[in-house]
């Protein structure tokens, strides 16, 4: 928890955490060819301190231990508070704060204060079954946790699921295979969170499954879970850890494969409507676009555009670095400039560049007044 005072000028602080006091990993050059070591001559892992003593000839640089420490996250000063979910406890924080001034003002930093919260549950295992779906195909699938209580644990009645996946729908949860009452507080493209009958030491040893339909794009889509009270909002969630939640399922953990995946990087591309009259009567004004990116890894630019019959590009309708998902644009007639186009018929084209090529998908449309 933190706050800053502030006026003109701005603040930010980010926040990283970690098993061990030093995020660094030192490498030692060891004169065989090119190969670098991160421990002294005699086995021993290099420290700070051990790596300054080193000859400068000998000092081949750092590396930040991915390993043992997160990588940095954004803190929120205008919450005034913000919650750090790992997959493991952590000894020791980083914090980092940057400020700038204005002309006749700046920020400050007032206090930085750490609450713990104490786990839900002992231990958990979550897994996700199938571990293969068709690419954009509505796929159901089902959230496995085995609960692992302990004397004095508090207990949960919340299930969040995140994932690049695209949530549909919940369709059940089960304790122990028999059917709970939920409450779906949320459902986007992006995750699902469901609220149940409160579950403690009494369900040790269960099976929680939660039934829901997503679609998959990306190969390796993994989906994590956290569980939380809902009566304890500032507390810090408990993520799930990934294992073997079923004995009675052949595979186990929360990483989602494609099995056409093929070469395509385009699934769908869509106009709703087609046709559309964008007179200004709020009547069929816009057009609404759907499309789908397949198994996009990296920053690949894919652009979204409106091209006359002649070929000329008229509007940019969607620009990005995007990874895969279903995504869901507008667009109101208008070209580059602002100016309404001309009724008549266009050429709605999506274009990725990959190392491979281009690929496009187009559509035709269009305006009538």
């Amino acid at each position: 928890m933190g706050r800053a005072e502030r006026g003109e000028g701005e603040g930010a602080a980010t926040v990283r955490r970690g098993e061990d006091e030093d995020p660094n990993v030192y490498w030692r050059r060891t004169f065989r060819g090119d190969e670098t070591s991160s421990r002294d001559r005699e086995g021993r892992l290099l420290t700070r301190e051990s790596y300054a003593r080193l000859k400068s000839t000998e000092r081949a640089g750092t590396t930040y231990d991915a390993h043992h420490w997160t990588e940095w996250a954004l803190d929120d000063f205008d919450a005034g508070y913000s919650r750090a979910v790992d997959d493991r406890p952590r000894r020791f924080v980083q914090i980092q704060a940057r400020f700038s001034s204005g002309r006749d003002d700046g920020a400050r930093l007032d206090h930085f204060q750490f609450g713990v919260s104490r786990p839900f549950v002992h231990a958990t295992l979550a897994e996700i079954e199938p571990l293969q779906a068709v690419t954009g195909a509505s796929t159901s699938f089902t959230y496995k946790i085995r609960l692992l209580f302990q004397p004095g644990d508090p207990g949960f009645d919340t299930i969040e699921i995140e994932s690049l996946a695209r949530f549909q729908a919940v369709n059940a949860v089960r304790v122990g295979g028999v059917a709970r009452d939920f409450t779906v507080r949320r459902l986007d493209g992006e995750g699902l969170k469901v609220v149940i009958p409160r579950l403690d030491l009494q369900r040790s040893g269960e099976l929680l499954e939660v039934d829901f339909r997503a679609q998959v794009f990306v190969f390796g889509t993994v989906f994590s879970g956290r569980i939380a009270d809902s009566t304890q909002p500032r507390e810090v969630s408990q993520a799930l850890t990934p294992g073997d939640a079923d004995p009675l399922n052949a595979g186990s953990g929360l990483k989602g494969a494609l099995v056409n995946l093929g070469q395509r990087k385009l699934g769908r591309l869509e106009a709703l409507p087609p046709f559309f009259t964008p007179n200004g009567d709020g009547i069929n004004d816009q057009m609404g676009i759907e499309y789908e990116l397949w198994n996009l890894l990296g920053a690949l630019p894919v652009e979204l555009a409106v091209y006359d019959l002649s070929g000329r590009r008229r509007a940019i309708v969607a620009q990005s670095s995007g990874g895969g998902g279903l995504f869901q644009v507008t667009w109101d007639g208008r070209d580059e400039e602002g100016v309404l186009l001309p009724p008549g018929w266009y050429v709605l084209s999506l274009r990725v560049d990959t190392d491979s090529g281009a690929e496009k998908l187009q559509r035709s449309i269009g305006l009538a007044y």
